[in-house]
């Protein structure tokens, strides 16, 4: 009877290992999310921070984990080892914990080895955090937190979201999720994204190709950016872009740091082109302290937590389990990395 060989880069709780391994009787799981720690200087990625206990030294970790990667067909993890491929001969398939592929080194996003990723697990949770950052925004909730602080009853108009035009830089997975929220307010909601149709989906009011971004961006009273960082996506909004929004609009990023130009940023915020910004990721993170993002009026910066809830792991267990039950029955993947479009 086959076997798969599966590693588990993921720290996550007993009994949620014990559910990956139930899929199938044939699965042999492993967990490595502290050796892959140790090799990556990375913190293993879900429920909890390590134990001091649980902390490996390099040599520990590559002792553990070497006979391992010789038998592996399926890694499931957040980081990859820049040298895997030549460890792992019977590698076939890697999912990431993560929606993106930005962040990954070495050559296995070049090889014949099939790459599948998060996207979408963390939908809801991020299109309720691009909603939260458009509430505080549109009524000024700092504002009214530092008054509290002072101990002041000042009284002053706020935006009116049924009034309001959120326009969605991508239009995936993310995207259809703030959008369903958006409508829910009664915001008009446009959106592009790089495959077009000319029937705008029912979730939202328009649907515009790429090209058209200039009118998204001038229509729109939020701009939300929902797309993967990509070499065609990187530096998305600079200088001519953020010229082209309203004086009064907002732009929030929940994606990549590197799709925005953040000095262009910056000087369009001090120059006062636009009225705010919601922002969640940087293009360095954590975002240094002398950023003068820190201390903009207007801006309200969250520290990359978009995706960040108690069910972190649950909600992208599943995506893998699902895979994980096509894997073995010959079915084709879901989240497929393609490598062509870099996504």
């Amino acid at each position: 009877m086959k076997e798969y060989r599966i590693l588990v880069a993921i720290h996550m709780e007993e009994s949620q290992l014990r559910e990956i391994a139930a899929v199938d009787p044939r699965l042999r799981v492993n967990t490595v999310a502290h050796e892959f720690s140790a090799l990556t200087g990375r913190a293993p990625l879900g429920l909890r921070a390590p134990d001091e206990a649980d902390l490996l030294d390099r040599t520990t970790a590559e002792t553990r984990l070497a006979p391992l990667l010789q038998e592996v067909e399926i890694l499931y993890t957040a980081w990859v080892l820049p040298d895997l491929l030549q460890r792992s001969p019977k590698l076939r398939w890697v999912h990431l914990f993560p929606h993106g592929v930005d962040y990954i080194r070495g050559d296995i996003l070049e090889k014949d080895v099939i790459v599948t990723t998060g996207q979408g697990a963390h939908a809801a949770v991020l299109a309720e955090h691009v909603m939260t950052l458009v509430l505080m925004l549109a009524k000024q909730a700092p504002r009214f937190m530092r008054q509290q602080g002072e101990c002041q009853w000042k009284r002053f108009y706020v935006i009116e979201l049924s009034r309001s035009t959120l326009g969605l830089v991508g239009f995936g997975s993310i995207g259809k999720r703030v959008a369903q929220y958006a409508k829910s307010f009664g915001m008009r909601v446009i959106a592009t994204r790089r495959t077009f149709t000319e029937e705008s989906p029912l979730e939202i009011d328009e649907l515009v190709p790429r090209d058209r971004l200039e009118y998204l961006l001038k229509e729109s009273d939020f701009v939300v950016l929902a797309l993967p960082l990509t070499s065609a996506t990187r530096n998305l909004i600079g200088e001519k872009e953020l010229r082209m929004m309203k004086p009064s609009a907002f732009l929030i990023n929940i994606s990549r740091g590197g799709l925005v130009d953040e000095p262009a940023l910056i000087r369009a915020l001090q120059e006062k082109q636009l009225a705010g910004a919601g922002l969640d990721v940087f293009q360095v993170e954590p975002l240094p302290a002398e950023s003068p993002l820190w201390h903009m009026d207007g801006v309200i910066i969250t520290p990359h937590v978009g995706p960040l809830s108690p069910y972190l792991v649950e909600n992208a267990n599943r995506l893998f389990m699902e895979n994980l039950r096509r894997y073995i029955t010959g079915n084709p993947l879901l989240n497929v990395f393609d490598r062509v479009r870099g996504y």
